[in-house]
């Protein structure tokens, strides 16, 4: 297993008990994964843990003065489960995955939102854990093969809720989850319920949007590393908050400002008049923070790179628009990114008119009036128009096959009974608390985390979201629905709170539009289509995996394929799924 970890660096740690091994790699300086062992051998910790507000942690653990400084977080991790045991997790904001030993059970852990991986396999009679596929692959009697129900959700484009990932074998905990393992039997509880929320409620508007500035500038400061470090910067409102406050807290700390990474192309001498607003909001906050900006835009070969790996591991199925910025991140010594990834999704978006259309399928039809004249008549349009988006469909019974027909799936999908997507309540799954529960019940946000995890290490990057932090989750969760949109005004609450670190120019953008990044997106596919259509032709021998793929379909698909706009996401799925080689290497 400790070789299949290689790509986390060259520094190992290991111990061995009665019934138990763990071990680990790590970067030179990274302390997040770590091994610590109670000095009589009987407790034993396993951990990838980075912790949020270690001093309120401390002080519930009643940890001296003397002792904090020195206490690394895998080490407050084990002092947490001697004081509250299975319920530890309760305690912990941060982002981890943990495995305790107390020489009977293992007792496994992940934190609230899945920011780290945790996967495991039970096999031959050995239970093996693990932050990468390929160690727990590497496990004596872990087979290899796949299960072919995810292959199929995967080609057919359904979100599977085991992830990325499609081994048999390998099983994934979810996150806000806990399991115990003891004589064979496996006990899987949730920890965390983002449900129970409490309400947040301040007398009155500006009190929440202080309450959401400090919050953030609280999770900024604590995913602040020791070494050199980056942050994504697109010039929309969530990377240019994370941005800002992180150079501010570096500043105070006499540090240099972060190395700010952008997908946007370098900038040409003549731009589209549409692609100008990008690059304005860009410069802004670089100028005002100072920021030094490396332009990382996506290219063929990136995609082609993606596309000839092994499509069954989650690197392989990171977005190849991101391979540049880990690249150069990884060329500048950078260690950690910070990304403003899942504010769309909770405190800085703007509700996403689900409030309106909550109250007109409530009936509360006399609020929705009463907000249409405070806010205009379009509440009313946005609130008729997102009811279309839910109502149930009798087509979707019959998605999977209808589908299957277009793809480049071959006929082993017939024999599989595919459940259709699950349908929203449309009571509990609308509305701005309930969209954000749907959200997190479908794990959306750990997909992406597993993803990036898995390609960034490769690279030695690690990906920080202070966005996801436990505190600012929660906060969101228990906001007034109404408090997102005010005085006419989309995203009210992220746009009062952040006024004091954000440009002007980026607070007034009223589009999420991004037509130079995506156009550069679509360079970058155009670019590689040939390239793989070569390789699929120029093969010599069978491809890996091609009775779940029918290529000449998906030659077909790409004979016809003419810009990005007409690439459909089932053929690259499919293109993904398939291991095929350079047949000119």
């Amino acid at each position: 297993m400790l070789a299949a970890l290689s790509a986390h660096g060259p520094n190992q740690a290991g111990w061995c008990g009665h019934g138990a091994a763990f071990a680990c790699r790590r970067h030179p300086g990274h302390s997040e994964a770590a091994v610590v062992a109670d000095p009589d051998r009987r407790f034993a910790l396993c951990a990838n843990v980075r912790l949020d507000d270690r001093p309120a942690l401390c002080d519930a653990l009643g940890l001296a003065p003397t002792e904090r400084a020195d206490a690394t977080d895998a080490a407050l991790l084990l002092r947490a489960w001697h004081r509250w045991g299975r319920d530890c997790p309760a305690h912990l904001s941060g982002d981890w995955a943990f495995v305790v030993w107390d020489g009977k059970r293992l007792f496994c852990a992940r934190d609230h939102l899945g920011v780290r991986p945790l996967y495991y396999a039970s096999a031959a009679g050995r239970f093996a854990f693990a932050s990468s596929i390929e160690a727990v692959l590497a496990v004596a009697g872990v087979s290899a093969e796949l299960d072919e129900k995810a292959v199929a959700a995967r080609l057919l484009w359904i979100r599977d809720p085991r992830g990325y990932h499609l081994f048999r074998d390998v099983q994934t905990l979810a996150p806000g989850h806990s399991m115990d393992v003891e004589d064979g039997s496996v006990r899987i509880e949730r920890h965390w319920r983002p449900e129970a929320a409490p309400d947040v409620r301040f007398a009155t508007p500006d009190a929440y949007a202080q309450a959401l500035g400090e919050l953030l500038s609280r999770a900024v400061e604590d995913r602040l590393p020791g070494g050199p470090m980056g942050v994504h910067l697109s010039g929309g409102l969530d990377s240019s908050a994370i941005a800002a406050l992180a150079a501010r807290q570096l500043r105070r700390r006499g540090r240099p400002p972060p190395v700010a990474f952008s997908q946007l192309p370098a900038r040409a001498a003549e731009l589209p008049p549409e692609h100008e607003a990008e690059y304005m909001w860009l410069n802004a906050v670089a100028q005002q923070e100072g920021l030094r900006v490396l332009h990382c835009p996506p290219d063929g070969e990136d995609l082609v790179a993606a596309l000839r790996g092994d499509g069954t591991l989650p690197r392989n199925n990171v977005e190849f628009y991101e391979m540049a910025v880990q690249r150069s991140a990884a060329e500048q010594d950078v260690r950690v990114l910070l990304t403003g990834y899942l504010g769309d999704e909770f405190v800085t978006g703007s509700g996403r008119n689900d409030h309106e259309l909550h109250l007109l399928l409530a009936l509360r039809w006399g609020e929705l009036l009463r907000r249409a004249r405070s806010l205009g008549l379009g509440v009313v349009s946005r609130a008729v128009r997102g009811l279309f988006l839910v109502l149930p469909r009798p087509w979707w019974r019959n998605r999977a096959k209808r589908v299957y027909r277009r793809s480049a799936a071959t006929d082993f999908v017939h024999g599989l009974k595919l459940e259709p997507p699950a349908l929203p309540n449309l009571l509990r799954d609308t509305g701005v608390r309930g969209t954000q529960l749907r959200f997190l019940r479908l794990h959306r946000q750990a997909l992406l985390f597993e993803t990036r995890a898995a390609a960034g290490v490769l690279h030695g990057v690690e990906y920080r979201y202070p966005m996801a932090a436990r505190r600012v989750i929660e906060f969101a969760l228990g906001l007034p629905p109404e408090i997102y949109r005010r005085c006419g005004q989309d995203r009210w609450l992220a746009r009062t709170a952040l006024r004091h670190c954000v440009p002007p120019a980026v607070l007034g953008a009223n589009t999420k539009t991004t037509p130079a990044v995506m156009a550069a997106r679509k360079a970058g596919i155009e670019a590689a289509l040939p390239v793989v259509l070569s390789d699929l032709r120029t093969c010599s021998g069978p491809l890996a995996r091609a009775r779940y793929v029918s290529v000449p379909r998906i030659l077909a698909a790409l004979d016809g394929v003419r810009s990005a706009h007409q690439l459909r996401a089932r053929v690259v799925a499919g293109l993904g799924l398939l291991d095929f080689w350079d047949p000119r290497a």
